[in-house]
């Protein structure tokens, strides 16, 4: 059980850290004030993960594949920054 803590304590590490770079990919976004608006629109965190998947924010660079985690993740980092 000890192992299994600490692997999901290492996932959720790096699931932060990539929704920071999720989060910084949102701000480098010309329409980002729109989206984030539009985004806020809507009323559950699953809808909001998969809006910013969709986005393209939570496709890491060198990835063609967004990481649902990381929507999630930053997601709710969005959240905080709309507050």
């Amino acid at each position: 059980t000890a192992l299994r803590m600490a692997e999901r304590s290492s996932d959720d590490v790096l699931i932060s850290r990539l929704a920071e770079i999720c989060v910084a990919q949102f701000e480098q976004d010309p329409d980002r004030d729109q989206e984030l608006a539009e985004m806020m629109e809507i009323s559950t965190i699953t809808q909001r993960a998969i809006f910013v998947r969709d986005q393209g924010w939570a496709t890491m660079p060198g990835d063609t594949e967004p990481e649902n985690g990381v929507a999630r993740a930053c997601a709710e980092m969005l959240v905080e920054i709309d507050d």
